[in-house]
């Protein structure tokens, strides 16, 4: 989705759907000052460019059939201060709320907001995946608790208690603090 003509296709393809998820994604492993402005890029290529012109190909359509669910992937790393990928996670969290208060009776749109969860995502990426087993979520729960959110209009779905409780402790915790909280240990 990082091509500009690929993405069209799947622009072509996204106006007639009743049912839009915005799924695909990647993480870089290198920090901002190691990467490259081109992957930082292909990044918020994918992960916010691509979810702001599928779901605008999909909307009117469902705006016409009165009906549609948008479910945008997310995370909570988007209530953190930790690079590209978490700003485009806050990015996609933000304007999911917009649809949500901008968008006519019968569609709904919801930002899903999992922790860590077990997919080829770490593994694509090169990274570490050994955290203890209690950080770890069930891919296919956590799209269950997706889809029946959206089904249901909930805004923002957050899989699991733990992580519920982190997201609205990220949400609360004094941004100055979340910063040092984060800061690579390198930087401090």
């Amino acid at each position: 989705l990082s091509d500009r003509e690929q993405l069209k296709q799947v622009e072509q393809a996204a106006t007639e759907v009743d049912w839009l998820v915005n799924n695909a994604g990647y993480g870089i492993t290198q920090s901002f000052l190691e990467s490259t402005v081109e992957q930082e890029q292909a990044l918020l290529d994918v992960l916010v460019v691509a979810v702001m012109r599928l779901t605008h190909a999909a909307l009117p359509g469902m705006v016409e059939r009165g009906r549609g669910r948008i479910l945008n992937v997310s995370s909570v790393a988007g209530w953190l201060p930790m690079g590209t990928y978490s700003a485009a996670k806050a990015w996609v969290t933000t304007f999911t709320e917009g649809l949500a208060a901008g968008t006519p009776a019968g569609i709904h749109a919801t930002a899903l907001c999992p922790g860590f969860t077990r997919t080829e995502f770490h593994e694509r990426a090169d990274m570490r995946v050994d955290g203890p087993g209690w950080m770890w979520l069930d891919a296919g729960a956590v799209a269950r608790q997706g889809v029946r959110d959206c089904e249901r209009g909930v805004v923002l779905s957050v899989p699991s208690r733990r992580y519920w409780a982190a997201a609205t402790a990220a949400r609360y915790t004094p941004r100055r603090i979340l910063r040092a909280a984060t800061k690579p240990k390198e930087f401090r």
